[in-house]
């Protein structure tokens, strides 16, 4: 017999990484998600998963087994599809990453557009790295640049600009400047920064924008912001002209997806968040 619970925990601890994160989505406990996928790695004779800190990571023969698995799954989809019995159907899940301040300003506050009679349920993933495509840790990615990768399921979704803010009322000028932590200091905005600092320097760091934008309300600085988050912020105003920065807004998905139609529609969803921007 086929032992679709075990082939189904290996795919899904290949996408999240970690135990609980499979098993959440199983609706089992964790304890029973790790049986199940060293089973397969006993009756398989390989080992699937080697441990990096917190996380479980595929090892090369678990990747050579992710395409066929991924492919048996949206078989095993359409079929639920084809022959369920609801008139509703079945739910889907669409997994959606971005930077944290865009899932956080721009994506959450949009969802009714995507949900309203949709039967979809949607994790949003916000975080600073780029979650992998590869490995199928998302369905959809928003990337600030270009990514290095071409195919039909990459497209440029719209720009982000950005502007000098600080605490309404006060004098900019005088504010010492914040910017983003030295492990980002290649982007744009942070190049940006570290020129209009001169030699004074910037003198505080946040790894995420929303510590920034926080830090500037209190009155203590002035920082280079993304517009759509600084508008969530009444505190703040723009201190001078928009600066001549702006990053594109690039969307990624899966080419074999690009037919599943809860996939259609949350690419449809996005494009017209950034059409609004």
């Amino acid at each position: 017999m086929i032992d679709w619970d075990g082939w189904r925990t290996v795919l899904l601890l290949a996408r999240t990484g970690t135990l609980a994160g499979a098993a959440a989505v199983l609706g089992v406990d964790a304890t029973t998600a790790a049986r199940r996928y060293r089973r397969m790695e006993a009756a398989l004779g390989l080992r699937l998963f080697e441990r990096q800190g917190a996380r479980l990571l595929p090892t090369a023969a678990c990747r050579d087994l992710l395409p066929r698995l991924e492919a048996a799954e949206r078989a095993l989809l359409a079929a639920e599809a084809e022959f369920d019995q609801g008139a509703a159907g079945p739910v889907r899940v669409l997994r959606v990453t971005a930077v944290s301040y865009i899932t956080d300003h721009l994506l959450a506050p949009g969802l009714p557009a995507l949900l309203a009679g949709r039967r979809i349920r949607v994790d949003l993933l916000g975080d600073n790295r780029n979650l992998s495509m590869t490995r199928r840790e998302a369905d959809l990615a928003v990337r600030l640049g270009r990514p290095d990768v071409a195919h039909g399921a990459v497209r440029q979704l719209g720009t982000v600009a950005y502007a000098v803010h600080a605490r309404r009322g006060l004098d900019a000028g005088r504010l010492p400047w914040a910017a983003l932590s030295d492990e980002q200091a290649h982007l744009p905005e942070s190049r940006w920064t570290a020129r209009a600092a001169g030699e004074r320097g910037v003198e505080h760091r946040a790894n995420r924008f929303e510590a920034l934008a926080r830090m500037a309300a209190a009155g203590l600085v002035r920082v280079l912001l993304p517009e759509l988050l600084a508008r969530h912020f009444p505190e703040l105003e723009r201190a001078g002209e928009p600066a001549a920065v702006q990053r594109e807004a690039w969307l990624v998905g899966h080419p074999e997806d690009a037919d599943t139609p809860h996939v259609q529609a949350g690419v449809a969803w996005l494009a017209g968040l950034f059409d609004r921007l």
